[in-house]
């Protein structure tokens, strides 16, 4: 052992500590031999690839599925909520529970820790298709897995089953023949698809696991009572109102018990695998599950391993197992605290390093659930995460005083010491945040592995007030982030149940400006949006951005528009009876958490806006303002792609670029900024509220956009990539410096979109040691004073990735930062890998 102060060697697992890709000495501290092995060997861990997932034993199960076929084909004319109720039964009762060596919480939302389920009702009928032909999806029953074969009896009664009720084919009658094609079959070339990541769930955690699970289910049967009582006396349109009410309430009562039976059946298993074991240290363990898992079935967590053995449990049941999930808008430091300041603060049952094991296997757990989608044209979005989850730390009270507290500063030696970027992190900074935990923060990001990043409390906040409105400063406050980089509230029942975030090509908006309302691609010339006008006789500037801006609005509203007609499906045909009874707002009200009047707080995601606005800007140097071509010659260029136009193609390549700290293409920024903002207030959605609002956060579109663009007059060609931030330039014309790509980003009113994305990536050399450290402090607080809304790094050398493209299995915990989300390099496809080493290294 190198050092008494470590449980673990560092030698002998390849860690050199305090090193670009390594965790810190303080990190590596509370790394547990028993729970680093289990990391290493026994986590199922789903990164999402072109092929599929890092897990080789993933599968699709399909149990559910089954389920959900049977109990449909049995109750013709039952509700809603009562279909949901019965197939959370049938499936909780059946589901085989699997408890590891080692593990501290159990379980999970397949039949065994490599599946995923597969709900017919929401998700995407592609996906289990796709699944089935790559022999990858499976059914248990009566304990026995068995492959699921195309043109096999489940797999036509699936087909069959999604024919009548799938979105995909819902929502079909709805549409023109031209906008079912966009939508669904277009691959996100225009506009995201609804489908798997169409729910949230936030629930109030603190709230129902301070109520307790029998508590909360006697309340929602109070409700019950109150209602039935209601009806007897009602007529019109409120009695029905009251008769669908009651309906959902009864089945949440139910839902809510079927859910503590199969809490209770977990600590079973786990009693009776006690009394076969010989080995103390695992009979101990095994006991403890039992028993954890027994008392919170029924009873509030009396400390903080049952709090987050209930936790994870009902997470499993409201998040994946009665509708799968998108994300989450979540604070854990501030929702666990009360437990961990009881057990380890205060009265000390349980000491720090267990509670860091807990937080390990937290982590673990979520490495594990993965988004069930199609195998490679939605994966390509998001190249080596799992669902896109975030979890936000530190940030303000209600009060406006500090909030981070040593259970956050625990979680990040946690991620600095098993190098977990997954969920990401998100810090919540503010002007009172403690200085020396800040600079601890910053010291874990500099390790490179892209986790944690930082937010702007001064951005955000105003951003929530002046976009909605409809919350307190206090209910602002609370915010985490929902996705992967945009602020939700967490308090009061408000938190996200809707994935009311969608996503469109920016890049359209142009292309269609540019060939008045056509798609620059030959062999999409069938679509259409609007007309404009034939842009060869635009006499100025202005009625080229006006154009634009026409285009913009309309791609906004039309894709918002077909997301409403999937959103108004939803409301038809789903119920989530438990999730309802952990808002306290359903259990108080008698609604269902799909009709409760929970906010949306809706927004666009837009990738390729830094490649638009810089196109837009070569538009206005090129032809209106240096006059040197025209509106004709080059749309000619664009035509052909590019292909005899070399010169012409450089002049544009060197236009003014939004980054370099240049107020010709900076200005034009920050007034289309402005400009979209206003426009989002415009398109509604659903319920009639702003829908529109954009958020600029690229995931991995730019590479699955790539091919879907057309030439662009910043000098693309189709097929090369978009740039990879939102407010920060393309590695292309990343040209004049660190201060400088800040100085062109804090010159936009951010807190006008909903979200950003600044990637930068910085020499490791540059900010070693203390005084490196010192000048990577300074450069963030600058940022974030000056108002960035996000700031997130990358370290790692060219040199070091090089390396681990040639030697990946030397780097197995090497994570970078690619948008909203850290993905272990080795796991990212080519095409990824190389953007990243694309990108520019900056010296401070």
């Amino acid at each position: 052992m190198t050092e008494a102060k470590y449980q673990l060697d560092p030698e002998e697992c390849g860690i050199e500590l305090n090193t670009s890709g390594n965790p810190t000495s303080n990190g590596w501290k509370v790394v547990n031999p028993d729970v680093w092995y289990f990391r290493n060997n026994l986590m199922a861990d789903k990164i999402q690839t072109v092929e599929g997932y890092t897990d080789k034993d993933y599968c699709m199960d399909c149990t559910k599925a089954k389920i959900i076929v049977d109990v449909y084909a049995e109750n013709p004319w039952g509700s809603p909520s009562e279909l949901h109720a019965e197939v959370l039964k049938r499936y909780l009762e059946s589901q085989n529970i699997g408890i590891r060596q080692g593990e501290l919480f159990v379980g999970n939302w397949g039949n065994d820790e490599h599946g995923m389920l597969f709900d017919p009702r929401s998700d995407l009928w592609f996906s289990f298709k796709e699944f089935c032909e790559y022999e990858k999806a499976f059914v248990w029953i009566d304990g026995k897995k068995t492959k699921v074969e195309v043109g096999g009896p489940l797999f036509n009664d699936v087909e069959k089953f999604c024919n009548q009720w799938n979105l995909v084919f819902a929502s079909k009658p709805y549409m023109t023949e031209t906008e079912y094609r966009m939508y669904v079959e277009g691959g996100q070339r225009y506009w995201e698809q609804a489908g798997t990541t169409g729910l949230r769930a936030n629930p109030d955690h603190e709230w129902y696991m301070k109520k307790g699970l029998k508590k909360i289910q006697e309340m929602m049967q109070e409700t019950v009572e109150r209602l039935e009582e209601e009806c007897s006396e009602a007529t019109g349109s409120n009695f029905v109102d009251l008769k669908e009410r009651i309906d959902d309430c009864k089945s949440s009562v139910k839902a809510t018990g079927y859910v503590m039976d199969w809490i209770k059946r977990h600590g079973k298993v786990a009693f009776e695998m006690a009394q076969k074991e010989s080995d103390p240290k695992e009979k101990a363990r095994l006991e403890r599950i039992a028993s954890n898992c027994d008392w919170v079935a029924e009873n509030p967590p009396r400390d903080f391993w049952e709090m987050m053995q209930l936790h994870w449990l009902s997470f499993e049941a409201h998040y994946l197992i009665e509708h799968a999930s998108h994300t989450v808008t979540f604070r854990p430091d501030q929702t666990w605290w009360s437990w961990y300041e009881k057990s380890v603060v205060r009265e000390k049952t349980i000491d720090r390093q267990l509670a860091a094991d807990l937080i390990a296997f937290y982590y673990i757990k979520y490495h594990e659930i993965g988004l069930l989608t199609s195998l490679e044209e939605f994966r390509r979005v998001g190249m080596g995460t799992r669902d896109y989850s975030v979890i936000t730390m530190g940030g303000q009270n209600a009060d406006g005083s500090d909030a981070t507290n040593d259970l956050t500063m625990l979680m990040l030696d946690v991620v600095d010491g098993y190098r977990f970027h997954y969920p990401d992190i998100k810090i919540r900074w503010h002007n009172k945040f403690d200085k020396q935990n800040f600079r601890r923060i910053v010291e874990i990001m500099r390790t490179g592995m892209g986790s944690p990043s930082l937010k702007n409390d001064n951005v955000a906040i105003p951003e929530l007030l002046n976009h909605y409105g409809s919350m307190t400063l206090e209910e602002a406050r609370s915010w985490a982030v929902v996705g992967c980089n945009t602020p939700g509230l967490t308090v009061n029942s408000r938190g996200a149940h809707r994935r009311s975030a969608r996503a469109v090509n920016a890049l359209k908006s142009l292309e269609f400006t540019l060939f008045n309302g056509k798609d620059g691609d030959p062999e999409w010339d069938w679509v259409e949006s609007i007309k404009t006008g034939d842009p060869t006789l635009f006499k100025n500037w202005e009625e080229f951005y006006q154009a634009w801006l026409k285009q913009w609005y309309w791609l906004i509203r039309e894709g918002l528009n077909l997301r409403n007609i999937s959103d108004r499906y939803y409301n038809k045909i789903i119920r989530r009876p438990f999730l309802s009874n952990l808002y306290r707002k359903c259990i108080e009200e008698g609604m269902d958490i799909m009709t409760a009047d929970i906010p949306w707080l809706s927004f666009y995601n837009a990738p390729g806006w830094v490649d638009t606005i810089d196109s837009l800007a070569a538009v206005k140097y090129w032809v209106y303002e240096h006059k040197k071509y025209t509106i004709k010659q080059l749309v000619a260029a664009l035509k052909v792609n590019w292909d005899g136009y070399d010169d012409m193609r450089q002049d544009f390549k060197d236009a003014p670029k939004f980054g370099n700290n240049e107020d010709f293409v900076d200005n034009l920024f920050a007034k289309a900024v402005s400009d979209a903002s206003d426009i989002g207030r415009k398109c509604l959605d659903l319920r009639n509220e702003p829908g529109g609002y954009p958020q600029s956060i690229v995931i991995t579109y730019m590479y699955h956009l790539a091919p879907m663009c057309w030439a662009a007059p910043n000098g693309r060609k189709t097929g090369e990539a978009l740039c990879d931030g939102g407010i920060n330039p393309h590695a292309e014309f990343d040209k004049s410096g660190a201060w400088d790509r800040m100085a062109s980003a804090l010159k936009v009113d951010q807190s006008q979109f909903k979200a950003w994305i600044y990637n930068q990536k910085f020499d490791y050399n540059a900010v070693k040691g203390e005084a490196g450290l010192e000048k990577l402090v300074d450069y963030s607080l600058a940022g974030l004073e000056g108002g960035m809304d996000q700031l997130q790094y990358n370290f790692v050398s060219r040199d070091l990735l090089k390396d681990a493209q040639k030697h990946p299995a030397n780097y197995p915990y090497l994570a970078v930062r690619i948008s909203g989300y850290s993905a272990y390099f080795a796991s990212l496809p080519e095409f990824v890998q190389n953007a990243v080493l694309d990108r520019v290294e900056h010296e401070l």
